[in-house]
């Protein structure tokens, strides 16, 4: 199975963890548009949830990883077109001091989240150079 450098993780958990991702994320902004609390980002937690869910689900069958991608992905889209203005301006999420809103949780979290591992995918797919030889 193919493998991604940087995380050390097969392809199959990368695009499982994108996937439980937008579930996560997805969880801020509801908790945020729900209650008004803003979720306390803590990058020692999330390595920590990272190894233990890799330990886990270390290789997840395909289809249902894909079919888990397009749920979360289907429904974190439905719930971000969904909303106002308004909800978009609502504080979100803490991380290191900076509080940010649910459009960048969306705008930039989010994408650069699923950017980075599609990137780190990509590189794992991508045809081995051959060495000297």
């Amino acid at each position: 199975r193919a493998r991604c450098d940087a995380e050390g993780w097969t392809v199959g958990f990368e695009t499982w963890h994108i996937a439980r991702a937008l579930e996560r994320q997805r969880g801020w902004i509801e908790a945020s548009l729900r209650t008004g609390e803003v979720f306390p980002f803590d990058w020692d937690a999330v390595h920590a949830l990272n190894a233990e869910t890799s330990a886990t689900y270390g290789d997840p069958e395909r289809d249902a990883t894909v079919a888990l991608l397009r749920e979360q992905a289907g429904r974190t889209a439905a719930l971000i077109a969904s909303l106002a203005d308004s909800d978009l301006e609502r504080e979100c999420l803490e991380s290191e001091g900076r509080v940010v809103s649910v459009k960048l949780v969306a705008a930039r979290v989010m994408v650069r989240h699923i950017t980075g591992h599609l990137e780190s995918i990509e590189r794992a797919l991508a045809p081995q150079e051959a060495g000297p030889g």
